[in-house]
């Protein structure tokens, strides 16, 4: 699914002639029944069309009943006339993007004070931190740059060169190195 496109992939080609109806199928945008309004058939393929868009997130279901039994010309159907299985409930992988940046939630140090923890309102890419230089840490006003930067869930976890003491005034910057769906950057956050 993508957008107000939803594509079945058949393992041969299918009878373009012929499409079924809209209402041979059922498909569900997080348990909502969205019904098609449109189904064209190309190749291998059957393309849905959507009423309203699939967003990204969002949990969708395809079920299909073969509208008779046997061959029938307005079904989905292979060349020779063979109709495809009826199928329920059957998963949907949802490739719409996620265009949304991570919003950061909170800022805090750890109780031994050797990390700074930010959490964000949504899980990050874990297999690509961001660089230490792409934050700046001030403890006192001295700039403190962290060592190393850890991606876990939705947290990104600074680790300063020297801890953090009870009272310290802490702030932290961050700037966006790339272009894409990157978290936006901060300034100053105590």
């Amino acid at each position: 699914a993508d957008g107000t496109s939803l594509v079945l992939t058949y393992d041969e080609a299918l009878d373009q002639a012929n499409p079924p109806a809209p209402g041979d199928f059922v498909v569900t945008v997080n348990g909502t029944p969205v019904p098609p309004t449109v189904v064209t058939v190309s190749g291998s393929t059957v393309t849905l069309t959507l009423p309203t868009p699939v967003e990204n997130g969002d949990t969708v279901t395809v079920s299909y009943t073969d509208p008779t039994a046997g061959n029938d010309a307005a079904a989905t159907q292979d060349l020779a006339g063979n109709d495809a299985a009826s199928f329920t409930d059957s998963p949907v992988i949802n490739t719409v993007p996620d265009t949304t940046a991570p919003l950061l939630q909170s800022a805090e140090t750890s109780a031994d004070g050797t990390s700074l923890v930010l959490t964000y309102d949504e899980a990050l890419d874990q297999a690509n931190p961001p660089a230490p230089g792409d934050f700046v840490v001030t403890v006192n006003g001295t700039p403190v740059p962290p060592t190393v930067v850890t991606v876990s869930g939705s947290t990104v976890t600074l680790t300063l060169p020297t801890p953090v003491e009870n009272g310290d005034t802490v702030t932290v910057s961050y700037t966006d190195p790339t272009a894409g769906n990157d978290a936006a950057a901060t300034q100053d956050l105590a």
